[in-house]
């Protein structure tokens, strides 16, 4: 059992990193195809690719019935938000560099905080908590510190522009997630994902379509759908077709496995050293240059983001313990002439370390051995 258990967390550990790896390489590759081809045709052809590798199990799902059509219905809101945030993500790599918009990302942390508690009432305690309102203010104000400072050192608007589609893309991907959790709920995350992910890819392509002749940073005009196999260089066809691979077709699942092993805060916490390690290589292959002030302030953000999730495990943490005493009272009252009292959770032992002490006496009979 305890070799079971190593090999789960060694299997969770090498998931988390490599999706680290994976959303720290994406973005890098994003940024060289600025000036190759438009934002449209870079998210078209990177989504084909990545979606490719789920269409069979999609396809499979969809002839056991174990998706359906009206499964395609629940995750309408999912894929929405999901064209959303890529479509602002993808073309804030065209006005800003790849440090700086995955620190505005942060704001996907802020939103899922805010939103999670009024979409979800188990979650309503959170708010309350001292993690939760600090994080949540050291979020805030370390990215739009950031955005501050990076407009008043910027000479054009685009920086402005650049910084409000992370952030803007940083809400879509939390209405993603959160959509995700509330509408598909019970579906397994592999056939989720393979369901958004194909549609997110169709939806990519008719936009593509509908957009046009694409636009890079400094206005000249490049290369629409068709001839965008006839424009790139053999090595840049790929590199956008790796791009889909690492970013869309297979960290996401990645993450999954990490979560499913070494939980919802270890894994996200782990991904939120995501924007240090891009803002380094993209200083080194992009010089990019943030003021020693602008990574103090991101730095905030990142320990911000980390408290909320720490803050939000904990709760939940707890919940599920008094949940689970709750049930063995009740089990214990079928056998027992008199009803079982339970014990408030700063009564708990387990529980004791994260609730203040009344310093009353304890009555240990009212906790279930």
């Amino acid at each position: 059992e305890h070799s079971q258990h190593s090999k789960r967390l060694l299997i969770g550990v090498v998931a988390a990193c490599t999706t680290l790896l994976a959303w720290t390489i994406a973005p890098l590759m994003i940024r060289s195809f600025r000036e190759v081809v438009g934002p449209h045709t870079n998210n078209a052809a990177r989504y084909c690719v990545g979606a490719m590798l789920w269409v069979p199990l999609l396809i499979s799902a969809l002839w056991t019935r174990k998706i359906t059509f009206a499964t395609f219905r629940r995750a309408t809101p999912a894929i929405v938000w999901n064209v959303a945030g890529q479509v602002c993500f993808v073309m804030s790599f065209y006005a800003i560099d790849p440090g700086l918009i995955t620190f505005g990302l942060r704001a996907q942390i802020v939103a899922v905080a805010i939103f999670a508690p009024l979409l979800f009432p188990s979650e309503r305690r959170v708010m309350r908590s001292a993690g939760f309102i600090i994080g949540l203010a050291m979020v805030l104000t370390g990215v739009l510190a950031m955005a501050v400072l990076s407009v008043k050192d910027a000479t054009g608007h685009e920086t402005l522009q650049g910084i409000l589609l992370a952030v803007t893309a940083g809400v879509g991907y939390a209405g993603y997630g959160l959509s995700v959790r509330k509408f598909l709920d019970g579906v397994p995350h592999t056939h989720s994902f393979a369901m958004i992910s194909v549609a997110t890819a169709i939806a990519m392509v008719v936009v593509m379509l509908i957009a046009g002749p694409q636009a890079n940073s400094v206005g000249e005009m490049l290369p629409w759908a068709h001839q965008i196999f006839t424009q790139l260089p053999l090595k840049q066809l790929g590199l956008l077709a790796l791009a889909g691979v690492i970013g869309i077709g297979v960290s996401h699942v990645l993450f999954y496995f990490a979560m499913e092993r070494l939980g919802v805060a270890v894994s996200t916490g782990v991904i939120q050293i995501q924007p240090v390690l891009v803002y380094s290589g993209s200083a080194i292959f992009y010089q990019e240059r943030l003021t020693p002030l602008q990574l103090a302030f991101g730095v905030v953000a990142i320990s911000g983001a980390i408290l909320l999730v720490t803050a939000q495990h904990r709760i939940a943490k707890r919940d599920r313990q008094i949940h689970e005493l709750a049930g063995q009272c009740e089990v214990a009252e079928v056998y027992s002439d008199e009803p079982i009292e339970l014990a408030k959770p700063e009564e708990v032992p387990m529980l004791a370390a994260e609730s203040p002490s009344t310093g009353e006496n304890k009555d240990e009979r009212a906790v279930p051995s």
